[in-house]
């Protein structure tokens, strides 16, 4: 029964926190790009850092 769990995170803003999580393989990931969301995430890192290189 626990081969059918999902892992879901959303709402990461801080890089470095995106990385970390990445190490435990989630199953899906959610990024909130509405600039007025209070946690919307920051654009300059957002491009780089989900190339297939940095998952």
């Amino acid at each position: 029964m626990l081969k059918d769990l999902k892992i879901k995170v959303c709402g990461m803003m801080e890089e470095d926190n995106l990385r970390n999580l990445l190490g435990i393989s989630p199953d899906y990931v959610g990024l909130i790009f509405y600039h007025k969301s209070p946690r919307a995430v920051n654009h300059r890192w957002t491009t780089p850092c989900l190339r297939p290189s940095c998952l």
